[in-house]
């Protein structure tokens, strides 16, 4: 059985934050990132090619990086670099994803939330609003939705993410 589901909810505006991340360790080109993140998340995320670059020229278009025609392996490629606002904005991404994951695994862990009761019991009114409910403060910060970007027909699939779960 296939355990690998394509693009799922909730890795919106999560690209970004692993190529700003990792760009900001190091320059590198598009598909040394796509390498890069599959390695550093043990392939538990794979994002394909054309993600990948559609990510890359809205991040430079929007001032968060910068790119350079360098020769690397006795290739050109284009290296891409992390401006001072893209730090800037890596900063803010991160920290949302943190709150993210510590309300998430709150959630998942049945921490209990202030006025909640123990057991899986949920407050009246919450029950048919659901986890949104428990989770609107933390959700304010989200990142702003990733938006599907690369050429239809491309080789690499467009922006298709797998995630092994």
């Amino acid at each position: 059985m296939d355990n690998k589901r394509t693009n799922p909810d909730y890795v919106n505006g999560l690209p970004e934050l692993l190529v700003l991340q990792l760009l900001a360790r190091k320059p590198r080109y598009g598909y040394e990132l796509v390498q890069a993140i599959a390695a550093a998340t043990q392939s538990a995320l794979s994002f394909g090619e054309g993600c990948i670059y559609a990510v890359l020229h809205r991040l430079e278009h929007e001032g968060f990086l910068t790119s350079t025609r360098e020769t690397v392996g006795g290739r050109s490629r284009v290296v891409y670099h992390v401006t001072r606002q893209g730090r800037k904005q890596l900063a803010e991404r991160a920290s949302a994803w943190e709150k993210v994951v510590r309300a998430v695994g709150q959630v998942l862990h049945n921490a209990v939330p202030h006025g909640e009761v123990r057991h899986g019991a949920v407050p009246h009114g919450h029950a048919a609003q659901g986890v949104d409910a428990i989770l609107q403060p933390e959700m304010s910060c989200l990142l702003p939705p990733f938006r599907r970007g690369g050429r239809e027909g491309s080789r690499s699939g467009g922006g298709n993410v797998a995630l092994t779960l």
